[in-house]
């Protein structure tokens, strides 16, 4: 029979399970930001000048042996680190202390003094903490209800003070005990100030709570003994308060091997702090009898000489200094990188530790294909940096899946899903304000309508919103229903708060403008003002989702932008990314090469191009001039266009409906609000589904002539997509005038930038490669329902797109013309007083509207 074999398996520890693989870990660059211990500008432990000295000293006295220490340890230890803490003109009469196994143990004790004498029945711990609180707490303790204050506010990365005492004062109750940390927070670096002190010291009087300070870092955190010792100043001068310090010198006199501690319990008299320490030492001697002798040795040398004492502030100040350099350069770094979110916290928290934000995959990433290993909550500790290995550390954190991902738009990611064979791109998602790009991890909802028996339910989305706790979500909503919001401005501000970086709704929203107004990135399907109240309910969330097509899994990665919304499932995430990535470098190389002078029909079919090569060498310019467009323009061509150099399309419109010429180009309008009329002749392309093999896409570029407007009619498909970057790039270089569209476009970014004219049916990420191919060109095509000749004059500004039959273009723009001065006269009149009706009699102007 086997007593042990049915005991449960242990969890491993985090950290020290983190120590064991980075040491197993054969990389040579690899990197630990996870030690709670100093390292110096090599990575490498370092023992303090002033230990140094002092074990030279102790080594030296010919009376050193190894007989154990009293029960309450090293009485010199036990005097200078009160002293050490509470100052050298307090009276120490008040404190009880005894000797610790460093600050563990002296976490321990008071965890065992406080349930054995006081018995709280609640221990406050603040959110987050150093994971052996509650680990402490939890052997110690175990009828103690652990509780959870919150402490750090993420999306400022500061305190939450408001948080902290608004809890404390309506929850705490008399008798409890909460955990404190007297400097240096672990694991955020970021500290009340004295201010707050003053209010969580007033609290703990006002509700009887008991305080236990965690003091690992003093001196080490700033520099500075006393600075770091400002919250227990508020508490031990009030002298209406008792509370305990339990106090470590690992971390500041470098002797974490050592176990050097101490725990201090302040009464308000001299008599009951006399009772304490027996009790102290009755607890102990059950548990370890006596403490270890050697590092109590070296601090107790430290402590009671000047001269060790000065050499020890200055090697404090030498650590701390270290670690703020090295928090200044992560910041440089960071920043220079332009990595997304703000790195000023870095500069204000204290100590070794802050926290990163990145989430536990980008961590995992970090460490599995980076060698850099950080706690999986993202805590760093700057002790890890070194000059040596801060920048790729600045690199690494930003290249993770979000910020690789960040790289790409819509329309890469869907050539690389296309070329996968995955399904991710969705149709009919649109930006619904300007909102700039976004990328994360979808946190999924499923909507869906209320019938009418239905009872009432929480609010939609808000449970969702409530439970995220990272910052790169993205909320994907199904189910939304046509003519009714599934989204508003409340939520819009929620999600906001917790950082969530947008919404993509296969739905509408409403109060749109109030999610501009906080820069809350919002994609669907369009806007209403009709509330989802009564008519829509939430049926799921955190599971499978259908929008636009395409299922979406909680977690998959998404990425929206000025073309639409795609979804990349998780598992093939680092395939699209690299597949991605190749894509851009070819799309680079195809750009320089039509910039150099080639032709697009040459570039497209150069074999160089033809597969999706992985190396990132630049590809080979052919020549080193920018393309001259030996299509000139004709002078015919020229002198038509010039009859509408002073006409805009409402103008234009006016004249055609007069003559009763069909030509208005319905549902075709600019990608932007363009200042300027464009105004050339009609090159003609038609296009047709792909055969097998497909046929080209762009060769006709080469044929259009300067100041030509290119017309497209792909059947108003919206699924694919006939103009992209390419074209673009190689059209404006060439002197074409700009191009319209029969269907959608996409890399609309670079139209926009290079202020290139497109008006088309909308933007989608989709290529046409393999789905439609030339079918002719220089033939009558349509545009919606405007049949257009090649030749025929375009007329094209922010209001959209009219064609001109090119035998009727004079005729057409005289009485434009005469329109437009009519509307000047007709503006002229108005300002000095007469009526519209007035104006629009006397200038004839329903006369000139009128059909002929």
């Amino acid at each position: 029979m086997s007593h042990l074999s049915d005991i449960p398996p242990a969890q491993p520890d985090a950290a020290f399970s983190l120590i064991a693989s980075f040491k197993a870990d054969t990389a040579e660059h690899k990197v630990d930001l996870c030690p709670g211990f100093y390292r110096d500008d090599n990575a490498e432990p370092w023992i303090l000048p002033s230990v140094a000295k002092a074990k030279e000293q102790i080594h030296a006295d010919p009376s050193l042996n190894h007989e154990h220490l009293p029960l309450t340890g090293h009485p010199e230890l036990l005097l200078g680190s009160q002293k050490l803490v509470f100052g050298q003109n307090r009276d120490l009469k008040r404190v009880a202390s005894i000797q610790t196994v460093s600050g563990t143990g002296a976490n321990h004790m008071a965890a065992l003094f406080l349930t054995t004498n006081l018995k709280p029945k609640r221990v406050w711990i603040s959110n987050p903490s150093w994971i052996n609180h509650t680990e402490i707490w939890k052997l110690v303790g175990p009828d103690v209800e652990q509780r959870f204050y919150p402490y750090y506010d993420k999306v400022h990365h500061r305190v939450d003070i408001e948080a902290m005492t608004r809890t404390l004062r309506e929850e705490a109750c008399e008798g409890d005990v909460i955990i404190l940390h007297a400097c240096a927070h672990n694991p955020t670096g970021a500290d009340l100030t004295c201010q707050q002190w003053e209010t969580v010291a007033d609290i703990c009087k006002e509700f009887g709570i008991f305080a236990v300070f965690d003091m690992a870092y003093q001196g080490f955190a700033s520099g500075d003994l006393n600075q770091d010792t400002s919250a227990l100043t508020h508490f031990f001068d009030r002298s209406d308060l008792e509370f305990a310090v339990a106090q470590s010198f690992s971390k500041n006199f470098g002797l974490y091997g050592e176990r050097v501690g101490v725990l201090h319990m302040v009464a308000l008299e001299t008599e009951t702090a006399a009772k304490v320490t027996p009790l102290l030492t009755q607890l102990s001697r059950a548990e370890i009898t006596s403490c270890p002798s050697y590092g109590a040795r070296i601090v107790s040398k430290i402590l009671s000489s000047p001269i060790l004492l000065g050499q020890w502030q200055q090697d404090l100040v030498t650590m701390s200094e270290r670690m703020k350099s090295m928090r200044k350069a992560l910041y440089q770094g960071l920043q220079r990188r332009s990595i997304r979110g703000s790195w000023d916290h870095l500069l204000t928290d204290i100590g070794m530790f802050s926290m990163t934000g990145l989430t536990r995959d980008q961590v995992d990433e970090l460490r599995t294909n980076h060698h850099i290993y950080l706690l999986p909550s993202g805590r760093l500790s700057v002790t890890g940096l070194t000059s040596n290995n801060i920048d790729i550390v600045c690199i690494k954190m930003s290249d993770t899946t979000l910020d690789r991902l960040s790289a790409l738009d819509t329309n890469t990611v869907s050539d690389a899903l296309d070329f996968l064979g995955l399904l991710g791109a969705t149709n009919g998602l649109r930006p619904l304000w300007d909102c700039p790009k976004i990328v994360g991890r979808a946190s999924t909802v499923q909507l869906g309508p209320k019938k009418e028996d239905a009872p009432a339910t929480t609010h939609l989305i808000t449970p969702v919103i409530d439970a995220v706790a990272t910052n790169d979500r993205i909320l994907v909503i199904a189910g939304g229903v046509e003519g009714i919001s599934s989204w508003g401005d409340i939520i819009a501000n929620a999600a906001k708060v917790k950082q969530i970086r947008g919404s993509i709704i296969d739905g509408m929203s409403r109060d749109i403008d109030g999610s501009r107004d906080i820069g809350y990135p919002v994609f669907g399907r369009g806007v209403t003002m009709i509330s989802a109240r009564n008519r829509l309910v939430q049926i799921g969330s955190g599971v499978q989702v259908e929008i636009r097509g395409v299922k979406v899994d909680e977690n998959d990665y998404v990425i929206a932008d000025n073309c639409g919304v795609v979804f990349i499932p998780a598992d093939r995430i680092q395939d699209v990314m690299e597949l991605g990535e190749r894509i851009n470098r070819r799309q680079d190389g195809m750009v320089q090469e039509v910039r150099s002078g080639r032709s697009v029909a040459e570039v497209m079919h150069d074999t160089q191009f033809e597969a999706i090569g992985s190396s990132a060498t630049p590809y080979r310019s052919a020549r080193p001039d920018e393309p001259q467009n030996p299509n000139t323009a004709n002078p015919e061509d020229q002198e038509l266009v010039s009859l509408f150099a002073d006409s805009d399309t409402p103008g234009v419109s006016d004249a055609l409906d007069k003559l009763g010429i069909l030509g208005q180009a319905f549902d075709i309008m600019p990608l932007t609000n363009y200042n300027k009329t464009t105004v050339g002749p009609a090159f003609t392309v038609r296009y047709a589904p792909a055969s097998d093999p497909p046929g080209s896409v762009g060769d006709f570029i080469d044929d259009v002539a300067v100041g030509d407007i290119v017309v497209i009619d792909n059947s108003g498909r919206t699924d694919c997509t006939v103009w992209g970057d390419i074209m673009t790039q190689y059209a404006g270089l060439r002197g074409v005038a700009g191009t319209v569209i029969n269907g959608v476009c996409r890399d609309v970014d670079r139209a926009i930038s290079d202020n290139y004219p497109i008006f088309s049916s909308g933007r989608w990420m989709r290529t046409g490669k393999d789905r439609v191919q030339v079918e002719g060109v220089n033939e009558v095509i349509s545009v919606g329902t405007v049949r257009v000749s090649p030749r025929d004059i375009v007329v094209a500004d922010a209001n959209g797109v009219v064609i001109v039959p090119r035998d009727r273009a004079r005729e057409v723009a005289a009485i434009a013309s005469l329109i437009e001065k009519s509307e000047q006269g007709i503006r002229q009149m108005i300002c000095k007083g007469s009526t519209i009706a007035e104006a629009r009699e006397k200038l004839g102007y329903h006369t000139l509207q009128r059909k002929e």
